[in-house]
């Protein structure tokens, strides 16, 4: 759930109907075959090469995409969210636009659909109840979106309301993405739809079932009744249908990399978090499935977490806790040739590796094994010789983005002197952990704008990729020799090879 609507929606009604939503992405794919069919048109007359893939992913049908999906929210939004989370390794920058565009932006319900709903449910009249109800949501969904209210006995809460027919059009929806989708070419070569397609009709189906939510919400009330750091909102139940949940609202800062809180606390956090994980899996064997760092919230005074949206929970099965308690216990023996051995009987490793994998599988091992050995803290970057190499270099750049799981460093533009009109970007995609030649892939751009805000963008040649992938290269080696020698202390700052 995305707690910054108030800043990315506007009200736009929301198609309700089978034949409604139908129509629109009918006018969608339309509209996109008409202005690809334009722009090749125009290119020819130009006498230049009409080039599909480009006009099909042009500004305009981009726009049109995003605009029509952001309407619909329902199966589009719920499978922009479960491709996002590695869209940058996916997807085209044109895609990976569309896709971060779903993710964080969407049209809300006007007051007179959202009424509509509530006299449905609630019977008319319902608005004598209430001291204030706020018509714009400050949270959304792919199914619905959460408008905070007042009761007149004070009580504070969040309601959570469904979109109208959203249960009945999720199918159709489905089957109309995907024929979306595979017609236009929008999706790389060899990419598994079929399989996100398939969780997304999971989910959608299984988060529509607001009662089953609130009894989800009840179960982990029920479980953290004994625990001190953790609490779900309270099921008001009287205000709640198949259509509405409504719950005590929760005041707290958002999981995000903007927050202001000390190493010690983060660490703390963490702690908290993989303990809910274990206990999770282990002694409630229900877990909450959806990774959205939305979905908690820190609560300012004391050290409180807040576990919001139980559409997507599920049962674990004996035979899959069994599974992870001898993964953790084959991992605590700290034994490449066990844990491989155990990787390899349970289905987790190919029968068949070349030998680049196998090697990449027993770095990856090895460095469980080590940090597991030692006492301190985990810490992701500083444990990869490259990435950590990586940041030191290019550290007085401002960074736009550093994906560790994505394998990707993306900086902001940068220039020495304020006042200047040129500025550089750099981007370095990790194509291996090991320390090779051929380990990263650095692309540098060069931006010189005009006094007229017009900018031109070029890529800077080879020869300053290959003297800044030899400079990092040269510190991630000293990095992996100082690992390797048994008086190594832990990484605390800069290392100059």
């Amino acid at each position: 759930m995305d707690s910054s609507t108030q800043k990315s929606t506007i009200p736009k009604r929301m198609p309700s109907s089978l034949f409604e939503r139908n129509l629109k992405t009918t006018n969608l794919l339309v509209r996109i075959g008409l202005q690809t069919s334009g722009d090749m048109i125009s290119d020819i007359f130009r006498g230049k090469t009409a080039d599909f893939n480009k006009s099909l992913l042009s500004k305009k049908n981009i726009f049109s995409t995003v605009e029509t999906l952001k309407q619909l929210r329902g199966a589009a939004m719920k499978f922009g969210q479960l491709i996002s989370i590695d869209s940058q390794i996916i997807f085209t920058p044109e895609i990976s636009k569309i896709v971060g565009q779903l993710r964080s932006s969407g049209y809300s319900m006007p007051p007179n659909q959202i009424k509509k709903i509530l006299d449905k449910n609630w019977g008319k009249g319902w608005l004598k109840n209430f001291e204030s109800f706020q018509v714009h949501p400050f949270a959304a969904a792919s199914i619905g979106q959460v408008h905070r209210a007042k009761l007149k006995n004070g009580r504070e809460l969040a309601i959570k309301i469904q979109f109208p027919n959203i249960r009945e059009t999720i199918k159709n929806d489905m089957r109309t993405l995907r024929f979306l989708l595979n017609r236009s070419s929008l999706l790389p070569k060899g990419f598994n739809a079929d399989y996100y397609f398939e969780i997304c009709e999971e989910q959608l189906l299984a988060e529509s079932e607001y009662t089953v939510e609130a009894e989800n919400i009840k179960k982990y009330s029920n479980f953290f009744k004994d625990y001190e750091h953790l609490k779900v909102p309270t099921v008001v139940s009287e205000y709640s249908t198949d259509q509405i949940l409504s719950m005590s609202y929760e005041e707290g800062s958002e999981f995000s990399f903007e927050n202001s809180l000390s190493k010690s606390d983060r660490n703390r956090l963490v702690e908290v978090l993989i303990q809910l994980l274990l206990d999770e899996i282990f002694i409630f064997q229900f877990v909450q499935t959806d990774p959205n760092l939305a979905n908690f919230l820190l609560k300012s005074e004391g050290f409180e977490i807040v576990l919001l949206d139980f559409g997507s929970c599920t049962n674990v099965t004996s035979e899959t806790k069994n599974l992870y308690a001898d993964l953790l216990d084959v991992g605590l023996t700290l034994d490449r040739k066990k844990i491989k051995n155990f990787l390899f009987q349970k289905g987790f490793l190919p029968d068949e590796m070349d030998m680049a994998t196998n090697n990449l599988i027993n770095q990856l091992i090895d460095t469980a094994i080590d940090e597991l050995a030692r006492n301190d803290n985990f810490d992701f970057a500083s444990s990869n010789s490259l990435w950590r190499a990586s940041l030191d270099t290019i550290d007085f750049m401002p960074l736009a983005s550093a994906n560790y799981s994505g394998g990707i460093i993306i900086t902001d533009w940068y220039s020495s002197n304020t006042a200047s009109s040129e500025s550089i970007k750099i981007t370095i995609r990790f194509l291996t952990n090991e320390i090779v030649s051929n380990a990263l892939d650095i692309k540098v751009f060069y931006k010189k704008c005009s006094s007229g805000e017009k900018c031109k963008i070029i890529e800077k040649s080879e020869n300053i990729k290959k003297e800044l992938s030899k400079k990092i290269l040269a510190k991630a080696a000293l990095y992996e020799e100082q690992t390797k020698d048994k008086n190594y202390k832990p990484y605390k700052g800069k290392v100059t090879p």
